[in-house]
């Protein structure tokens, strides 16, 4: 059976005393920086993604969208998803791992890995 998570099973002490910068722009990054600030972290938002959030999030976030998300909610309700999971984890992951591959592959994800090699201050975080 899985088990689930809750806010209070989150260590926010580790980020306590530390500011964090939302930068960027999209129909996210606004959002994320409430959500922290909303769980007692100190967070400072650009105006490029507070602006992001205004003026793209309602286009990237329509009525379909919406609909979607709420007939993947509903399959998460009706244990539709979770037997899926638990269903792909018997069989060895076939379907998980390649779309985690597929993922991988993908130009973005090929650069940024050899850019994070660079980043001397990541090593060992890995």
């Amino acid at each position: 059976m899985a088990k689930p998570y809750y806010d209070e099973d989150a260590d926010l002490g580790l980020l306590k005393g530390k500011t964090i910068g939302i930068i960027g722009y999209g129909s996210q990054g606004h959002a994320h920086a409430l959500n922290h600030r909303d769980s007692g972290l100190e967070v400072m938002v650009s105006d490029t993604a507070e602006y992001g959030d205004y003026s793209r999030g309602p286009r990237v976030i329509g009525e379909a969208v919406k609909a979607e998300m709420r007939k993947i909610l509903g399959g998460i309700q009706n244990g539709q998803f979770a037997r899926e999971w638990i269903l792909e984890n018997q069989a060895g992951r076939p379907s998980f791992l390649a779309m985690r591959q597929k993922k991988a592959d993908q130009p973005i994800e090929v650069v940024g890995k050899e850019l994070r090699g660079m980043m001397s201050w990541l090593k060992g975080r890995r």
